[in-house]
């Protein structure tokens, strides 16, 4: 049961309107476009995956260490002088370290996804396949 004028908002298809996909309907060009765009899936792949591993190398403990400081220079900015040792500044440290390795993972695994989709759209353009089907549309 539609409200609010809601029944011209989804219109009832008579009749099958869309195209059926035969052989004859897909172009070489839509052939080309799925093989880039799978070529940039496995490109953006395998990049988050480097940067994912290229963070647990050389990212986790530098992320972990300069947050916590982070949390602590925060802290006893904010109190006016060094902070004791308390519970409540131990669980802002934990915090902080916790947001600080999400923050590094999330930036290494983007710009491993980034460099790997330029990656995979650099392997496209130099495949041969496209090569040689440049030179037959040229001539």
């Amino acid at each position: 049961m539609m409200h609010l004028g809601m029944e011209n908002a989804f219109p009832r298809v008579k009749g099958k309107t869309e195209m059926k996909i035969t052989r004859e309907n897909i172009t070489k060009e839509d052939i080309m476009k799925k093989e880039t765009r799978n070529t940039v899936k496995a490109g953006v792949k395998i990049g988050a995956l480097a940067g994912g591993l290229i963070f647990l190398v050389l990212g986790l403990v530098p992320a972990f260490y300069l947050s916590s400081y982070g949390a602590v220079m925060a802290l006893s900015a904010l109190s006016g002088g060094p902070v004791a040792a308390g519970m409540v500044v131990r669980a802002i440290v934990v915090v902080a370290s916790v947001a600080g390795i999400c923050a590094a993972w999330a930036a290494f695994i983007s710009a491993g996804a980034a460099a790997g989709s330029v990656l995979g759209l650099v392997a496209e353009a130099l495949t041969p396949k496209h090569a040689e089907e440049a030179m037959r549309s040229e001539s």
